[in-house]
């Protein structure tokens, strides 16, 4: 099951490289992106998917 979490977080790295080479001109919503995506969202759907995966 550590192989869907590898997964999951590899689908998310790309997703937020998508969405940042296309926001290159707003610098500050790219550092809001970075700080939101990266402290909350990434933290908790990382830590959900692979306990639920396990049990």
């Amino acid at each position: 099951m550590k192989i869907l979490q590898i997964t999951n977080e590899i689908l998310f790295v790309i997703l937020f490289i998508i969405l940042t080479s296309e926001i290159k001109c707003y610098k500050n919503i790219q550092s809001l992106m970075i700080r939101l995506l990266f402290s909350n969202e990434l933290v908790a759907l990382i830590r959900r998917y692979p306990v639920s995966n396990a049990q």
